[in-house]
């Protein structure tokens, strides 16, 4: 497993502290559109590129002189005799590698010095991961979702809304540096071996140069690169991850954002026949209501999906495409596709307005026993929907649910 991506969790949670220690200037200016939506949906961010200037470290010079700083202070120089260094190696002078923590000790230090010095560019690769996006819970107390990057020079970027319960939630736009507490690097050293470990990675006593490291690392980078240059390769590929855990909070920019509830499905009946001399079929019906959740809550000619779940083995999924569908003139919508493997019907109901009966038939099934209930929707056109139907009995040949 490769990390492309980095967990923020820490720094979010100590966000609200950054800002209480720092003066309000050191806030990103930030906004995002939409401010509200559902999980897997997009949302664009913009960063005031003059906030970020001013409050963050925006250049490579920059970047390595801080890195300098922490490969001088706390990582004692490359010195196993430093503080920190020996909370992972107590007896520098009898080396025996034992826990994934030394491991991650040894391979941070190394790509924090190798950052210092720009060496084979790694300031300049680790430099865009300094800028990042993410959806944190309303209070800021927790990382929750996929981490993007935002450009430091534009202030663009985007992000995919996390699959969470509806509420409010934050978008946080970041950008970091790294810490020079020894107890929060510790820890930040502890993270990085239990990332090493994620990723399968073995060694001997004699760590990075023992024969079961060498023989993980080539295969790990796909290389038949060995000793300083194996070594190299390695630091330079795992760095990022291994120094994320060290990142504390440089700046930060936050605004509301609210994921909604998926519209509800009201079934009355659900049928789910099985294959016999017959393929097998499924019958839904019922009711669900548009408009309440945005300009794009509404029933039209488009490309949407339907999935049908039992309480046990039955997943149907069927893609229907907008050219299948008919508007008609008194706002029903009608799709059917030419190999008849669905018909799908939304009529309007005039004095309900924006409710809709529904009934979907889907043909051709492998549809197998034994079945049991509930038998649920889910509808997603853009806004997802989902309903279930509880009271069911089966025969020998179908499985009948009522709402």
């Amino acid at each position: 497993m490769r990390f492309t991506v980095r967990s923020l969790a820490t720094i979010v949670a100590l966000a609200t502290l950054a800002l209480a220690a720092r003066p309000a200037s050191a806030q990103l200016d930030v906004t995002i559109d939409p401010t509200q939506g559902f999980p897997g949906d997009s949302v664009n961010a913009q960063v005031d590129p003059g906030t970020v200037a001013a409050n963050c470290t925006t250049t490579v010079p920059g970047l390595s002189a801080t890195f300098t700083d922490l490969f001088a202070g706390p990582f004692a120089d490359g010195s196993l005799e430093g503080e920190l260094a020996q909370r992972f190696f107590p007896d520098p002078d009898d080396i025996v590698y034992e826990s994934y923590g030394q491991l991650s000790y040894l391979f941070t230090m190394l790509y924090v010095g190798a950052v210092a010095q720009n060496l084979l560019n790694a300031t300049v690769t680790e430099l865009p991961h300094t800028f990042v996006l993410t959806f944190a819970d309303a209070v800021l107390s927790q990382q929750i979702g996929a981490i993007t990057l935002f450009d430091a020079e534009t202030g663009s970027g985007s992000l995919t809304v996390p699959d969470e319960p509806a509420g409010p939630y934050s978008v946080v736009a970041l950008c970091i540096t790294p810490s020079f507490d020894l107890d929060y690097l510790e820890q930040g050293v502890i993270q990085g071996g239990q990332y090493l470990q994620s990723i399968g990675a073995v060694f001997g006593p004699a760590g990075p140069v023992s024969p079961e490291f060498t023989e993980f690392a080539q295969e790990y980078l796909d290389t038949t690169a060995t000793g300083l240059d194996l070594l190299a390769e390695f630091v330079l590929a795992v760095g990022p991850n291994l120094v994320q855990p060290l990142m504390i909070p440089q700046a930060l920019g936050v605004q509301p954002y609210e994921i909604l509830a998926p519209g509800p499905i009201n079934i009355r009946t659900a049928n789910v026949w099985r294959t016999r001399t017959k393929p097998g079929r499924v019958h839904v019906n019922g009711t669900l209501q548009t408009g309440q959740l945005g300009p794009d809550d509404k029933i039209e000619p488009t490309d949407f999906t339907i999935r049908v779940t039992d309480g046990l083995d039955l997943d149907v999924a069927v893609d229907v495409t907008g050219a299948s569908c008919t508007l008609k003139k008194n706002g029903a919508v009608i799709c059917q596709n030419g190999a008849k493997t669905y018909r799908v019907r939304f009529m309007p109901v005039k004095k309900n307005p924006g409710q809709y009966k529904f009934d979907i038939k889907l043909f051709g099934l492998d549809v197998s026993a034994p079945q049991e209930g509930p038998v649920t929707l889910e509808l997603d056109n853009g806004i997802p929907r989902a309903g279930s139907a509880a009271s069911c009995r089966t025969n020998n040949a179908k499985l009948t649910c009522k709402g």
